[in-house]
């Protein structure tokens, strides 16, 4: 599929650009397809003083579907590839209304709705209708994703309907890159500034907080700050506690265990033996496979040289010796990886049979009869209900019945807290019978404080953790401290993973506790620790600028002015640096900002004024991101990037990179700029919100405060 895509790259570049301009053209709002505002014909905005109904907006959204699924599918027929399923943008609400507003934009301008407009985009995507080749792979699609419902002409006429709105969004549009803009892009690309500062730290100035709060300035900053979480912003207080939960967590060694197993096989040479000759056929196969791949791989140009058929009458390489030195090291460690995997089954297994499935089932049964109570099904229930709840429908029965039969003497179960309790008492009692196997009830942790669960945090999903030189990096839903936060889990879920060492976890979720906003005496001490910090920064603040003073008068020589105190000696760093560029689909060289590592946690503020540096004598004093630092900064040099090495012919493509992504950029900008205009001559107020974002975004905060 590669090759093709290399060899097709000029169109699928210019494919990509074509999406990129569309997805500029129709918002950010996230897209769905006859979501629940399709459900009603309601109003759903005013535009040019007139009502748009629901009905209105369906009918664009129906040909907007048809063409972006029949354009996604002839680029996947042309190119092998899906650059976007939606190439002409979503159906939220937003969307279509932007979309009836460049409507009427492209009939007064005159931009037709015809097949020919339609056939003029799809050779914008490299497919010419008049092609022999190209015309059968649009009919091949066509008949068999549409056969006789849709003709060509409409097909065409649904692209045409949403390529004009395109085209009508970018008249009057100019996104001007200039040659200064390109040598400025240069210059942030390739000249290197180094720096020198001093580091003003506002815990360093607590101690000199001598005024005391007023029982009014820490009521009003509780009040402020009692719904924002405390990593919500790293440069201001948050006083809500946030969403927590606990694990029991029972693990295993697997390296250990690896080594048991691989030890007890080096030493049963019988064992081995055995296992080498109920192998050995397979052996021999995979070693003839791996032979002749060898063999096509090397492409050796001498071929005279080998047999015709280098495996005649021999293909299973039964006449090439084997023996088990030959592969044992090999055969070793297959044995040992499959045994591991088993043992770890059958151990954890006895866990999730002896207690955590009974458990389940006596939870499930609870929730079930507690929600027939009230009159409702259990399913479909957003959440179950609370465990002090489950106790008087049979759930502390079942407990207690299930420990006894376990051996095990059931804690006092008066409430929620003691059939955790239990459930954790069982697994201690069936774990310490069980080889190498370790048991750990966690803390309480947030997002913030997951690190305490030692290196389970850190871990990551399945049995075998990925090997880092193979390039396999894990998916972020895959990372336990993703899952351990994940919505809408249940108590007792079980949550399997594995660390960088190897050891392999079993965590079941015995404790969900909701984000909350705290009473005032709660959290009293941490507002008045937060007061005493707001006042330490103004103390720092006031030492960094008085500081930035002496360095001014001593012409910017921040080392002079120092004198004793420490200096941080920033090393030449580039404003921005190239990324690796992984995609088969573009040659295009991307960049991102690039970091001051001498900087805690530098902000943009602090990054723009360091690279405004230009000249001797230049200094400032900015905060850090979370404002916990102020730095005065001075220059000290400025590795220059000279201009003939800019229009130097071994610099053309850097050139065309950075004038193709400021074009780019500059497009962006002026794109959502024109939309705004035209949003605001078809009387569309700036505050606007269609009713399916405002429940989408209701919906999301009662998710956030659940999830804290």
């Amino acid at each position: 599929m590669l090759d093709a895509v290399r060899r097709n790259q000029k169109k699928i570049l210019a494919i990509m650009a074509i999406v990129a301009m569309f997805l500029f053209t129709l918002g950010d709002a996230l897209p769905y397809l006859f979501g629940p505002t399709m459900t009603q014909n309601r109003e759903e905005a005013v535009l040019y003083g007139r009502k748009v109904m629901t009905a209105d907006l369906s009918k664009i959204a129906q040909t907007r579907a048809l063409a972006n699924e029949f354009i996604d599918l002839v680029i996947r027929a042309k190119y092998g590839v899906s650059l976007n399923p939606q190439p002409f943008g979503g159906t939220s609400t937003r969307e279509l209304v932007d979309a009836m507003i460049l409507q009427k934009v492209a009939d007064e301008a005159g931009i037709p709705s015809t097949p020919e407009l339609g056939e003029d985009y799809l050779r914008a995507l490299g497919i010419d209708i008049s092609d022999a080749k190209d015309n059968a792979l649009l009919v091949n699609v066509k008949s068999s994703r549409y056969g006789n419902s849709v003709t060509s002409d409409q097909l065409l006429s649904a692209i045409a309907s949403q390529y004009r709105l395109s085209l009508a969004q970018s008249l009057g549009v100019v996104a001007p890159v200039t040659p200064l803009d390109v040598y400025d892009g240069y210059r942030d690309r390739n000249e290197r500034i180094a720096g020198v500062a001093r580091e003003f730290k506002v815990e360093d100035y607590l101690d000199q907080v001598t005024a005391q709060p007023s029982e009014a300035d820490l009521q009003a900053l509780f009040n402020k700050y009692k719904n924002q979480l405390p990593d919500a912003n790293p440069a201001e207080p948050g006083f809500k506690i946030p969403r927590k939960v606990r694990f029991a967590i029972a693990s295993i060694d697997s390296q250990a265990l690896a080594q048991t197993i691989r030890t007890r096989l080096v030493a049963d040479d019988h064992e081995l033996r055995e296992m080498f000759q109920i192998r050995k056929p397979q052996i021999q196969l995979d070693r003839a496979r791996a032979i002749r791949n060898a063999v096509a791989a090397a492409r050796w140009t001498d071929l005279d040289a080998l047999p015709t058929d280098l495996f005649q009458g021999d293909p299973t390489a039964t006449l090439t010796p084997l023996t088990l030195a030959m592969v044992q090291n090999t055969l070793v460690e297959d044995l040992t990886t499959e045994r591991v995997a088993l043992t770890l089954d059958e151990r954890f297994g006895v866990l999730q049979t002896r207690v955590v499935d009974p458990f389940i089932n006596l939870y499930d049964q609870a929730v079930d009869r507690a929600t027939r109570s009230r009159g409702r099904s259990a399913e479909g229930q957003e959440e179950d209900p609370p465990l002090d709840e489950l106790l008087e429908f049979g759930l502390r029965q079942g407990v207690e019945q299930l420990l006894s039969g376990l051996g095990v003497t059931p804690p006092p179960i008066k409430d929620g807290s003691g059939v955790i309790a239990a459930f954790n008492a069982a697994l201690q009692a069936v774990v310490q019978k069980i080889e190498e196997m370790q048991f750990q009830v966690s803390p309480a942790v947030s997002r913030a404080t997951l690190a305490e669960l030692g290196p389970i945090a850190s871990s990551v999903s399945g049995t075998t953790y990925p090997d880092p030189r193979s390039g396999s990096v894990p998916d972020t839903s895959q990372l336990f401290a993703q899952m351990a936060f994940e919505q809408n889990t249940r108590l007792f879920e079980k949550l399997e993973t594995v660390d960088a060492e190897g050891r392999v976890y079993n965590a079941w979720r015995i404790a969900d506790e909701p984000a909350r906003v705290p009473s005032f005496n709660e959290v009293r001490e941490q507002v008045i620790a937060a007061w005493r910090f707001a006042e330490a920064r103004k103390l720092a603040q006031a030492a960094a600028e008085a500081f930035l003073a002496e360095v001014r008068a001593k012409n910017g020589d921040l080392r002079a002015a120092a004198g004793e105190n420490p200096v941080i000696t920033i090393a030449p760093v580039t404003k921005f640096v190239e990324l690796p560029n992984l995609s088969p689909f573009s040659a295009q060289t991307t960049y991102r900002a690039n970091d001051i590592f001498e900087f805690v946690n530098a902000g943009d503020q602090l990054r723009d004024a360091y690279f405004k540096l230009e000249r001797p004598g230049d200094a400032f004093v900015a905060p850090n991101a979370p404002i916990d630092r102020f730095y005065v900064v001075a220059y000290e040099n400025r590795l220059k990037a000279p201009f003939n090495d800019f229009v130097g012919i071994n610099n053309q493509r850097e050139r065309e990179s950075i004038q193709s992504e400021l074009l780019r950029q500059t497009l962006q900008e002026a794109l959502k700029a024109r939309m705004a205009e035209l949003r605001r001559n078809a009387g569309l107020p700036e505050d606007w919100m269609p009713a399916d974002e405002a429940q989408r975004q209701a919906d999301e905060r009662r998710r956030a405060e659940r999830q804290g």
